[in-house]
């Protein structure tokens, strides 16, 4: 399940940068933004597949749920938003920080990588 969790998060870098570059070009990007969509749903649903198969829930694995969930929350801010032709330097700024904490806390979590 982790395998296919973490290709679920590339892909999803992946189709909301497309869909972002589209957007600011000004093309259509309703059909790209719905597989967009269909890559959140499955995202949340392997991660929560990961979550609840964890035998001893502890905080950073809710902290890393809530600020996963976060991270879709504000891509799918920036391209609303950006459609609109609304600012969107925070979120920009806000997926930064909270990417580099979700890795950090990912790697740290016992079925990452030993880093400290």
């Amino acid at each position: 399940m982790t395998h296919l969790h973490l290709t679920a998060i590339v892909l999803t870098i992946i189709f909301f940068l497309i869909t972002f570059f589209m957007q600011k070009s000004g093309k259509n990007t309703k059909v790209i933004h719905m597989i967009l969509r269909v890559m959140y749903i499955i995202l949340l649903v392997s991660g929560g597949i990961i979550f609840f198969s964890v035998f001893n829930i502890t905080f950073l694995y809710i902290l890393k749920a809530v600020l996963g969930i976060l991270m879709i929350a504000f891509f799918e801010m920036i391209l609303v938003r950006g459609g609109d032709g609304r600012a969107t330097g925070i979120h920009w700024i806000l997926i930064a920080l909270t990417c580099i904490f979700v890795t950090y806390i990912g790697l740290i979590l016992p079925m990452g990588f030993y880093i400290r």
